[in-house]
Parts: structure tokens; sequence; C-alpha cells
């Protein structure tokens, strides 16, 4: 079905520019492209699934254009471009596509801009990450607030490398350790830098006593030695190749290829203390909260007891899923001892104690195996990419990966066999490479029903919404546009559906129904806007749980010129889920 066939459908649109998720708040703010996003992508037809959830979101690396395939791998929906990614493509909660573009290419995984689209593919927003200081590069993620956090060199030379402390012998001219920056969203093409992170605040060396930060790595587990990975003739030292954010810790992980470690920061400090060892939850600064794969990095292990060899993807398993909280990598298996071959490993990270990961004296960060591997049960060797690659955990507990140099797709279950493998064959000619790729559960979209009529200003008031119908991120927001201007209204809700006169319009909800309260005045534009609270139900009885299906209407006052002074939305059915 296509996007228009939806609007005529009566779901409203709105316009969604570089706002922020928190703008929704605004009642001048309403929704549009995303929710046809959702509709388009929830609907997906479940006869003949191969995979065995969702849909499947990716972007070849030879190719300019975003593709969503459903479970048969036939595709849904394309996002067009003007470029390769550079590498990443997330799916947002309101439906809109975070996109990375290579436009700058001077390194493996270079990007130099990034892009929010809406689901007809028109940028909304378009950011260039690429001047003297830094050059953006393989993934960016969204933070609740709607800040985008990206994964950038951060641009120095080879000569301040070595006042630092770096072994001479493998300075190149051009030296490019990894910062992080958060950029709020401000115009169609702008934005601003509110925190950022930098590894060169958080060094140390023991290769001269005379240059700053001197010191064992061993003796410094939280700080980045300086003279690892000492590739001679490459600025880019580290290679970092995913950031990943955690909502409930206010933490960020971020994939190191050239370690062959996950390191874990702490985001609730500021951008001094970030460049600090104190402040934050962790009290640690911007010094490494936490850090996994290959203890040799930082002193503390030998070649046996490294874990990950080139990895991608690290990031958290999201709440609701089976191991959530756990870390889960694809281990691409470069230099692996026992030959090449990758593998998917899902780590239990220790327990915090006083805000932070303990790590014991002389010992590496716990623990020293994983809770799960997953390795190709026939010939190990067989799969195997040197390059990207990804992992995503399934609602039902199966594992999806991404094998990136040849394209395959393969979901396997926990006991290891294979549920479905896929190959992707876009383009047709070329590499069918692909970065990485992320699932995405189907569920039900709002529905309007119960026509509106006429009110003072036109054909009638429209309810729609923002945010999403997950209880557990409880950020719905309610709307209204087309209503007369500065006019008070009430939106309330309930659990069964009539057809009722009532003032100039038809109350569309049975009884017993719900107020929401306080009650939203319409702007100058006839918008308005509700913040819904679901851990705070309004009345016994009222509470919105995952499953549960709930009628939303709005009324308000309409001028009495018109006729009986009120007037109603049309309706909207709603089946929230976990």
């Amino acid at each position: 079905m296509s996007a228009d066939a939806f609007r005529n459908l009566g779901i409203p649109r709105f316009a969604l520019p570089w706002t922020t998720l928190s703008a929704f708040s605004n009642p001048g703010t309403s929704v549009r492209a995303f929710l046809t996003a959702l509709a388009l992508l929830t609907i997906t037809p479940a006869a003949a699934a191969q995979f065995s959830e969702g849909s499947i979101l990716y972007h070849p690396i030879a190719s300019f254009d975003t593709l969503l395939i459903d479970e048969d791998g036939v595709p849904q929906h394309t996002w067009p471009g003007t470029a390769r990614p550079g590498l990443s493509v997330r799916l947002m909660p309101d439906g809109r596509l975070l996109r990375t573009r290579n436009v700058a290419m001077r390194g493996g995984g270079s990007s130099g801009a990034i892009e929010i689209l809406d689901w007809d593919g028109v940028v909304e927003w378009s950011y260039s990450v690429d001047d003297a200081e830094r050059l953006s590069h393989h993934d960016a993620t969204f933070l609740p607030n709607g800040n985008v956090v990206i994964v950038c060199w951060d641009k120095h030379s080879g000569a301040e490398a070595e006042a630092l402390g770096r072994n001479p012998a493998t300075v190149n001219l051009n030296w490019w350790p990894l910062e992080l920056i958060e950029v709020e969203p401000t115009g169609p093409t702008t934005g601003t830098i509110v925190w950022n992170w930098k590894a060169l605040d958080h060094l140390v060396q023991n290769f001269s006593a005379g240059m700053p930060n001197f010191g064992a790595p061993a003796d410094n587990p939280r700080r980045i030695d300086l003279n690892y990975a000492n590739i001679a003739n490459s600025g880019d030292w580290q290679h970092a190749n995913a950031v990943d954010y955690n909502i409930e810790l206010d933490q960020l992980v971020v994939s190191q290829r050239g370690f062959s470690e996950f390191w874990i920061i702490d985001h609730s400090t500021t951008t001094a203390e970030a460049a600090t060892s104190s402040g934050g939850n962790s009290g640690h600064g911007g010094d490494l909260m936490y850090r996994w794969g290959n203890p040799a990095a930082y002193g503390r292990g030998v070649v046996a007891d490294q874990k990950l060899f080139t990895q991608h993807d690290s990031h958290w398993i999201e709440s609701g899923k089976p191991g959530a909280g756990n870390m889960i990598v694809f281990n691409n298996g470069n230099a692996r001892p026992t030959g090449p071959s990758s593998s998917v490993e899902e780590i239990v990270l220790p327990a915090m104690v006083g805000g932070t990961y303990p790590i014991g004296v002389g010992v590496p960060f716990a623990p020293t195996s994983a809770l799960w591997t997953y390795e190709d049960q026939v010939n190990p060797l067989s799969f195997f990419t040197s390059a990207m690659g990804g992992v995503d955990r399934l609602q039902n507990g199966n594992t999806m990966i991404c094998l990136a140099g040849s394209g395959i797709f393969r979901e396997v279950a926990p006991d290891f066999s294979t549920v479905h493998q896929f190959q992707n064959t876009t383009p047709p000619v070329g590499s069918v490479a692909v970065f990485r790729t992320r699932s995405h559960t189907v569920h039900p979209f709002p529905t309007t029903f119960c026509p509106a009529n006429a009110n003072s200003v036109g054909p009638g008031t429209s309810i729609g919404w923002s945010g999403s119908i997950s209880v557990q991120r409880n950020d719905l927001v309610l709307t209204v546009a087309d209503a007369p201007p500065n006019e008070f209204g009430l939106f309330y809700y309930g659990a069964g559906t009539t057809s009722a006169p009532l003032g100039d319009g038809v109350r569309c909800i049975s009884q017993p129904f719900y107020r929401l309260l306080p009650p939203a005045q319409m702007d100058g534009f006839g918008n308005a806007s509700f913040v819904l609270d679901m851990e705070q139900p309004p009345q016994a009885g009222s509470d919105i749980l995952a499953g549960s299906t709930w009628y939303f209407q709005f009324w308000h006052r309409d001028d009495p010129s018109f006729g009986a002074g009120s007037n109603l939305s049309n309706g909207m059915e709603i089946t929230f889920w976990n």
C-alpha cells in the first residue's frame, strides 16, 4: 500500500522539520511524515514469513539507497539518496531515518555528513561534519532528546602525537584519535555541539618520562595507552566503528577496532568534566568506565587473554529482549589464533559499584569470557568477514547476524541452529556488502475513526500523536490540529466506542471515559498537544498497559456564533505495546 493510500485513510500528517523529540511539548508542533512511516512499517504481512519477526533495515555499501525488507526479503520501502553510506543507518522511534553519508573519502568508513529523512525521503536535517577540526566516520546514534551523537576523527598532526609521547617510529603525517560529539539540531543544515569527548584527554604513555601523561598503562586501566596499536604510516590510530547509548545508565559504548576492545564512557558529565578524570555519575569524568576484549591493550593481559579481534557493532541488548542489559558484539576474528573466523559474543557486564564498573588490582576487567558465543557449527572458518559486520538480538531470543562482506543476513537460535539466511543482491552489479542490519518488530499503529464535523474554522478538528505507543518508553504525545485558534479543550479516552451527538460534534467514546488534565489551549494556528504520562493514570481503571486498546478524542470550545459553542475531533484507536 502506498503512503498516499494511508493519507486517504484520514491519518493526520504534520510537519516535522529539524525539531527535537522533546519539542512536541510545544502545542504548535505536530506529527507528519513519521506517522505514515510507522503505518507502512507496521503492516507487514505475516504470511510465509522467513525471518521470524519484523522488518530489516540496511544500506548496501555500493548503493545510494537505504532499504527496508520484510520477513521474506521482499523490499517494503526505499529511501533514495545521493551518496553512499558512511556507514550506518538507523530507524528512529518516531519513524524517521538517521543516515550517515559518505561525502569525504579520506579513510575507511569516512562520512562527512549526517542526515535525517522523513518516510518519503525528504531530508529534514543535513549536517556537515568535515572541517579543520574533525571528520565524521562510521556511525551516529540518536538520543531521547533529539540530539545526535556522532563518531569523529579528531584531526591532529603526527608531530602533536609525538609531543604527547608517541613513539616517533610510528608517527604519520596525520594523527586522528577518536572524538564523540553530541549535536543539537537547530535548523535544516545547522546544529550546536552541546557535549563532546576526546580520547586525547585520557592518555597514558610509558615511552618518555619527559612527556605528558607518563605512567604504566597497567597502573592506569581507565586511560588509553598512546603507544598501543602502533600502526606505522596510519593516522587512523583507533578506528572506532560503532557507538550506542544506554538511556537508563546515561552511558555510551564505542567499538574500537584498532584496540580490539569496546569502551564505555560516562555521558552524564559536562563537556568540561569529560576532559578530566573526575565528575559525572562515575566520578571518573571522561576516563573509561569499562573496557573489554583485549586486556593487553592496558597491560593486564597477554595474547592468550584476548577475546575480541577487530570487532564491530558493540551495543547493549535492548530492554524487553532476552539478555537485556548485556553487551553484544560482532567479533570479526582477524588474527584469531585458531584462524580467521567471525563470531558473536554476548557479555554480562559486572555490576556497577559506586556509579562505575569495578576492576581488581593487577587484573583485567571482568568477565574472563563471554556468556554466549556463536560460531558456524559446520565450518567456523567459512563464516568470516574481515571488515564491517553486525548483530542484533530479536524479541524472541534469536540473533540476527550480518556477515558484511558477503551481504549475508543469518538468523540463529540460542542453540546455534540457523533459522533462516538471506543473501543481499543490491545493487545487481558490484559489491553486495552491507555494513550492518537492524530488525524492527511489527506493531499495530494508531488509526482514526468517527470523522469530525466541521468547526468554525474549517472541515473539522483532527487528532494525532507523536513519540511512540510503547508503554515502556512512555513518550506518547497526543496532538490536535485544525481547531479554532486560542480556544480551550480537553483530551479524554475510554475503552469503548459510540456515536452520540454532543455540541456541534459527535462523541465517539462510550462511558466510562477518563479526562486528561489540565485542559489544553490551542495556539494561534489551532494546534494543541498533551504529554500522556502512562505511569500516572487519571482514575482507577484507566491504566494503560501493554496489549491494551484505548480510544482517544478531543473536546473543545468553539465560536458560539457558529453553533452550540463546542465541538469534537475525530477519534483515534491505539493498541499499546511494551
